[in-house]
């Protein structure tokens, strides 16, 4: 596909990918003292940045250098997205946009590619194809892979599998690491029409993992598991190997690779030799970073007390297998319900565990179908329950999760 002329203009995309994520749960209450404190360092910090910006715009604008210009956009929409400030969050992106657009018709690829990849979150695919597809003929990585994508779907262009795996091929080869990811994957599982070939999906996953970074583990994690158990003839079983990959995406604060390493310390497993504390330790970072598995497990830990590591707690095993149970963790949802049954951890509601029950037995779990059905035969008055609907989560990079 060719295009002339620079990429046509669309209305300001809201850049989602440099916004800041909140942590979850309210912040703690300040007292009147600390409200009046924040506010005299919230005008502080505004003076400061009003000068920095001030200083870094002339600097930018006056030099002529588009690669100053270019990162001054990007401070730019990085201070929006930290600022609570709704007008000054639309003052900055407003101007990261102008100057983005002014660089992107002078043929910034960089710039061609933050536009396009800010329409990209905002799903608005039309609009973005044209702005990476300018930034791909000028050899940017990550452009090609975002273009992979769109083939790959259809979205904003012609659904195109050879077209799509062209694009993951030139990214990859060009070391972008989320392309290695994806190229591996499509190899490992014979995907967009392609035959299954290990030795190529491995092949990608080692140079992947050979450029592994907190933001892109994945690589290290999926040879790992590959090298766990081996896929004979192709590729012979090394625990050792998978072992060492596991710690090195672990401590890249990989949660899925914490898991699994912790459980290697829990059961000594791939040769390692039964470790509670370091399964604890590891158990908890996975934790803490969201992965359900982890937190479920926590939550036994918890509940059953294992002195002098774990002292019985049922309100922290509550609420870690809370926390599993809403990313839709089955065995934590059926488990949540047993606790408001039997009031482990908070209080006694039938109500609520038939609620919990039945998310459980929609994602397929038969203790809590067995429960909900002896709840109505010990209920005969128990009204007809309506069965609740599993939202799956979708998106754009949902495929990229298999």
């Amino acid at each position: 596909m060719e295009i002339s002329g620079p990429p046509p203009e669309g209305p300001k995309p809201t850049f989602r990918s440099y916004s800041v994520k909140r942590p979850n749960g309210p912040p703690p209450k300040p007292n009147a003292a600390g409200n009046q404190q924040q506010q005299s360092g919230s005008k502080v910090s505004k003076v400061s940045l009003e000068k920095t910006l001030e200083m870094y715009r002339m600097n930018a604008l006056k030099s002529g250098d588009d690669r100053l210009r270019f990162d001054f956009a990007k401070y730019l929409l990085d201070e929006s997205g930290k600022t609570t400030d709704n007008a000054l969050k639309d003052k900055l992106s407003e101007e990261a946009f102008a100057l983005l657009k002014e660089l992107s018709k002078a043929g910034n690829p960089d710039a061609m590619f933050t536009l396009g990849q800010a329409y990209f979150e905002d799903t608005q695919y039309t609009l973005a194809h044209p702005q990476l597809l300018a930034a791909a003929k000028r050899s940017h990585p990550g452009a090609m892979y975002l273009l992979g994508v769109l083939s790959e779907k259809g979205a904003g262009t012609k659904k195109s599998t050879k077209i799509s795996m062209d694009f993951y091929t030139k990214s990859a080869q060009a070391g972008y690491r989320p392309a290695l990811y994806r190229l591996g994957m499509i190899e490992y599982q014979g995907l967009l029409g392609t035959k299954r070939d290990v030795r190529k999906a491995v092949m990608w996953f080692k140079r992947g993992a050979a450029v592994a970074d907190t933001e892109h583990p994945e690589c290290l994690y999926e040879l790992a598991k590959i090298y766990e158990e081996g896929v004979p003839p192709h590729i012979q079983q090394d625990e050792g190997y998978a072992l060492g990959l596991y710690k090195e995406a672990s401590e890249l604060e990989y949660p899925p690779a914490q898991n699994v390493l912790a459980s290697c310390y829990e059961f000594g497993r791939l040769g390692c030799a039964k470790d509670l504390v370091s399964a604890l330790y590891w158990y908890g970072r996975a934790a803490e970073h969201g992965h359900p598995e982890a937190q479920f497990v926590l939550a036994g830990w918890y509940l059953h007390g294992f002195p002098p590591l774990v002292p019985k707690n049922e309100s922290e095993a509550y609420a870690w297998t809370y926390r599993a149970a809403k990313q839709n963790h089955a065995e934590s949802q059926y488990a949540i319900g047993f606790f408001c049954e039997a009031g482990i951890g908070c209080q006694k509601s039938l109500e609520k565990a038939v609620v919990w029950y039945q998310l459980a037995s929609g994602r397929g779990e038969k203790r809590a179908e067995e429960r909900l059905r002896e709840l109505r035969e010990e209920n005969p008055g128990m009204p007809a329950l309506a069965p609740q609907v599993v939202k799956e989560g979708k998106g754009m990079f949902g495929f990229l999760k298999k």
